[in-house]
């Protein structure tokens, strides 16, 4: 899947693999798999990708409107799950990336923000700087509709 930045430059592409629905983390694969919450209104997020090669979690919200609350802690409630269940796991690279219509992706705002602080163990997510470690992503071909 091709996303895009606010840039509009080149396309970053998302590799394809496995997608497992999931209510307790399951077993991880050493390459990637995406996982997607069993229930529809999980807080904070839609899917997960994670990369274990790569040590990489990625944590992705479909939004279609103007703006989008932002919890960081449910983010981090996760990845406290995922640290007991994969103790040897050690993530370099937290993403959180918001995916919205490419109309909408140079004024989407994420407000308001609650838990700053909680990712602060990872880097590049300084407390009261989370808003600015957030990717705003547009996927290709999409208007928003369904």
């Amino acid at each position: 899947m091709k996303v895009w930045d606010r840039s509009n430059a080149e396309p970053v592409i998302w590799s394809k693999c496995k997608v497992e629905e999931f209510d307790k983390i399951p077993t991880l694969p050493e390459d990637g798999i995406w996982l997607k919450p069993q229930k529809w209104n999980a807080g904070g997020y839609d899917a997960i990708f994670i990369n274990k090669k790569e040590k990489l979690v990625r944590f992705v919200q479909v939004a279609n409107g103007d703006s989008q609350v932002f919890k960081i802690e449910y983010f981090s409630q996760f990845l406290q799950q995922l640290l007991h269940h994969e103790p040897s796991f050690d993530i370099q690279t937290l993403e959180i990336v918001f995916l919205v219509p490419e109309t909408k992706i140079s004024s989407f705002q994420l407000t308001p923000v609650t838990g700053q602080g909680s990712l602060s163990a990872y880097p590049g997510w300084e407390q009261g700087d989370e808003r600015d470690s957030v990717k705003i992503l547009s996927m290709e071909r999409w208007d928003g509709t369904c």
